[in-house]
C-alpha cells in the first residue's frame, strides 16, 4: 500500500462506483483529518526520488502523473533536492548506472549511460558533466549532437 494524492484517490473511489458527491465528502474528510496530504505526498515522493539518484524534471513528471498541482510540485522539489548538489547526484547515478561493466570507455557504453542518465530526469548539461567526470573528457568531445538526438 502506498499514499495516494486526492486525485488518485478520487479516481480509484470512481472506478469503483461510488457517486460523485460521496467521493468529494471522503477526500473533503480525509483531509480536514490530516490522512490526505498533496504537499506531504510531493515532498516525500521527490526525497525518495532524489535518495534514490533521479534529477528533479523525473520527480515533476511521477506527481504530475499523480495528479498533483504544478505549484505543490516545484515546492516540494524544490525543498526535497535542496540538501543535494546535482553534480554529485549525477555522477553517482552514473557510477551506479555503468556498475561493472567490462568496457565503461567505449562508445556504445557513453551512449546507453547518456540515455539512462537522460531518462533519470538529468538535464543535458549535467548528463555531459557527469559523463566527462566519470568517462574522461575525451570520451565526451562530440557530444552536442549526439545528446540532442538520443534523447
Amino acid at each position: 500500500m502506498r499514499a495516494l494524492s486526492a486525485r488518485e484517490l478520487h479516481e480509484r473511489l470512481a472506478r469503483r462506483g461510488v457517486p460523485g458527491r460521496e467521493i468529494e465528502d471522503v477526500v473533503s474528510s480525509l483531509r480536514a483529518r490530516g490522512y490526505l496530504d498533496d504537499r506531504a505526498l510531493a515532498y516525500n515522493v521527490a526525497a525518495s526520488r532524489a535518495n534514490a539518484l533521479f534529477g528533479r524534471s523525473r520527480a515533476a513528471a511521477e506527481l504530475m502523473r499523480r495528479g498533483v498541482e504544478r505549484g505543490t510540485i516545484a515546492e516540494a522539489v524544490a525543498r526535497a533536492f535542496a540538501d543535494h548538489d546535482e553534480d554529485d547526484l549525477e555522477c553517482r547515478a552514473a557510477i551506479k548506472l555503468l556498475g561493472s561493466q567490462s568496457s565503461p570507455d567505449s562508445e556504445r557504453a557513453r551512449v546507453r549511460l547518456a540515455r539512462s542518465l537522460l531518462r533519470r530526469g538529468f538535464s543535458r548539461g549535467a548528463v555531459r558533466k557527469a559523463l566527462v567526470s566519470v568517462m574522461g573528457a575525451a570520451a565526451v568531445e562530440n557530444d552536442d549532437d549526439e545528446l540532442e538526438t538520443d534523447a
